[in-house]
């Protein structure tokens, strides 16, 4: 994948807001499983799935939901490996954010 297709799948789940099956199939044949369609933007386990795949090595992540601020009610932060964070308002759509931009940090 070359680093301009995965800054632009990054924008896009960055942009969602919700669960989105475009961008799930975008994630399927980027990773190279366009046959079986895991639902990773809405899906914890689909989501960390693809981390397991993609990263190469086992990651640590740093997961905060920040459901106590009033200013960021609703929204998740993930990090991988000290590498990249992500915000978002779903938990899956952040792990999947952090870890393209995780890649995009590492020049995968």
């Amino acid at each position: 994948m070359t680093s301009e297709a995965l800054k632009a799948l990054a924008e896009r789940v960055e942009g969602a807001t919700g669960p989105d099956i475009n961008i799930d199939y975008a994630l399927a044949a980027e990773f190279g499983r366009p046959w079986v369609l895991p639902r990773y933007t809405a899906s914890i386990d689909a989501a960390l799935g693809l981390v397991e795949r993609a990263w190469p090595h086992k990651p640590w992540f740093d997961i905060e939901g920040f459901n106590s601020r009033p200013d960021l009610a609703g929204v998740w932060e993930v990090a991988i490996d000290g590498t990249a964070e992500a915000r978002a308002p779903t938990l899956p759509l952040a792990i999947l954010s952090a870890l393209l931009r995780a890649l995009l940090a590492k020049g995968e």
